[in-house]
């Protein structure tokens, strides 16, 4: 149990301390007899108006983090520098910027791909695109993301054995 949580709790607990005198006293009220349910009714509305803004923040608190988080998701990874150097026709230095993010973030089927797309396509290296692939396939441990990358792969390979345009 979170450290919040438990402290809204114990804030209702000690309201309802406060708050079970005018709960009680309002149903004895109310049963007793006619001319007191008024002020039976009375005392129960008391009770809920001082346990009420605790018991809301109990249950707006996990809603409101929806819209208003208090903790971030951490960076991913920054393709923008690779992609600029594959615009520039800068295909090694991409590759590097590339093997960096793999290097950060191992599990990143995204750069693999990226790499063998270079590999196939600007430099015409198949042997390149097959190491690559194969370092990806021994890295990433998600079956889906292997299953990505073998997708891709297939299709490049296919796409530099024979090209669209020749």
């Amino acid at each position: 149990m979170n450290s919040d949580l438990r402290d809204n709790l114990r804030r209702i607990g000690g309201y309802l301390l406060v708050t079970l005198p005018f709960f009680g006293g309002g149903f004895y009220l109310m049963f007793r007899g006619v001319g007191l349910a008024f002020y039976g009714a009375a005392c129960i509305i008391i009770g809920a108006c001082i346990v009420a803004k605790p018991v809301a923040e109990l249950f707006a608190r996990p809603l409101m983090s929806l819209y208003y988080p208090t903790e971030s998701a951490p960076p991913g990874p920054n393709y923008s520098i690779p992609q600029a150097r594959v615009q520039q026709g800068r295909y090694e230095e991409a590759l590097q910027e590339y093997l960096a993010i793999v290097q950060q973030y191992p599990n990143e089927v995204l750069a693999y791909t990226a790499m063998i797309e270079i590999a196939f396509k600007h430099l015409h290296n198949s042997d390149r695109a097959n190491s690559i692939y194969c370092q990806g396939m021994a890295v990433l441990k998600d079956r889906n993301k292997q299953a990505t990358l073998h997708r891709l792969y297939t299709a490049f390979r296919s796409w530099a054995e024979h090209p669209p345009y020749s």
